[in-house]
């Protein structure tokens, strides 16, 4: 006698697939009803132009006319990106033009930004020696396997984060500062001597502290192994001591530097906020919008 057996059969509704070509048509109906429902809005959203803009003395001093010329000007020359996508750029003075911007930036940069300046300089400097030299000199793999744990890493991060990135942040930080300062307020040679004792300050933790007691472990790690580099006979040696006393006038240096970097900024923040709010001018041009 054979088993019964139960033949279930579940009906399934067919599924409608969309081929490639029909979900590329779909695509490009959404795309370009989206783009003309945006241009349409643009257009009609589009900011008034003035028919006449008269000075205070009744005296016509911009037509219709001129801002649509000015438009097509902008717009021939790529000059939108200066104004929006309705091309307002007209509307906008002569000064804030790319070109002029440029020639402005080039005349000042040098006597405004003397400072920030010098510390992208710095910047560069130690992204040269610290990132660079003494960062390719302890990561190739034959030389961390001895110089893992020791203080050749402090050369490599005090001299590339601070000297790089405390020097990029210092440098947008001042470039940013500096434009809103008055000029009373910004003592350069304040400023120029915070630079100098922040960068030889650093210079010299470098020099008589970081590397000799760096390298005098890497000498010891290469001779005995790592476990007698960061033993406490070493750590403990006269050597290591004289390293960290002399490391000392290097801090200190570097301290008044960043203590009078302190200054400077809180004393140009305040002489920020002491500065009166310039007054608007009691009448303007009075433009006469086109009716239409």
């Amino acid at each position: 006698m054979t088993n019964p057996t139960l033949d279930l059969k579940v009906a399934r509704s067919p599924i409608t697939r969309f081929s490639l070509p029909a979900w590329l048509v779909l695509v490009c109906v959404v795309t370009f009803t989206v783009l003309i429902g945006a241009g349409a809005a643009i257009y009609k959203n589009a900011p008034p132009i003035p028919a006449t803009m008269v000075s205070p003395q009744q005296e016509t001093v911009l037509s219709q006319e001129n801002i649509q010329l000015g438009q097509e000007t902008y717009l021939a020359r790529g000059g939108q990106h200066i104004g929006s996508i309705w091309g307002h750029g007209s509307y906008l003075a002569p000064d804030w033009t790319a070109d002029v911007l440029h020639r402005w930036g080039l005349a000042t940069a040098g006597v405004l930004y003397r400072i920030p300046l010098k510390f992208f300089l710095a910047t560069c400097f130690w992204n040269l020696v610290g990132a660079g030299v003494f960062g390719f000199l302890i990561n190739p793999p034959i030389v961390l396997y001895y110089s893992q744990g020791i203080n050749t890493t402090p050369i490599h991060a005090h001299s590339a984060l601070f000297g790089v990135y405390g020097s990029l942040a210092l440098a947008l930080m001042l470039f940013a500062l500096r434009e809103i300062t008055p000029d009373r307020a910004w003592n350069e040679t304040w400023f120029n001597r915070s630079f100098w004792s922040i960068n030889i300050g650093l210079g010299m933790m470098m020099v008589f502290g970081l590397i000799p007691s760096g390298f005098y472990q890497l000498v010891q790690s290469v001779n005995h192994g790592t476990w007698y580099a960061r033993s406490a006979e070493v750590i403990s040696s006269a050597w290591m001591h004289w390293t960290v006393w002399l490391r000392i006038p290097g801090d200190v240096v570097f301290s008044l530097g960043a203590l009078l970097m302190v200054i400077c900024v809180l004393r140009a923040i305040v002489a920020i906020f002491q500065e009166p709010t310039q007054l608007q001018p009691a009448e303007a041009l009075t433009p006469e919008l086109s009716q239409g």
